[in-house]
């Protein structure tokens, strides 16, 4: 009985490297960024100008897509 239950606890410690073994095996690791894609691009801000008429004059506003905000007051084109 005293040696069945070494086998046993051998088998479960054999298997336990096994499984670690194999799940080392098939995680792969990231290949390395370049050089490009490490490094910082400064992107440009998007922005449109809006124009309405008020009181008879033709007025401007800057509007940041990339923000979503106004970046200026209404202003005389």
């Amino acid at each position: 009985m005293k040696r069945a239950v070494s086998v046993v606890i051998i088998l479960v410690i054999l298997f336990s490297f096994a499984v670690t073994a194999s799940a080392a095996a098939t995680n792969s690791v990231a290949d390395p960024i370049s050089a490009e894609e490490q490094s910082v691009t400064p992107r440009q801000e998007l922005t449109r100008w809006y124009f309405r008429m008020n009181n008879g004059v033709v007025e401007q506003r800057l509007w940041s897509i990339t923000f979503g905000r106004w970046l200026t007051d209404w202003h005389p084109a």
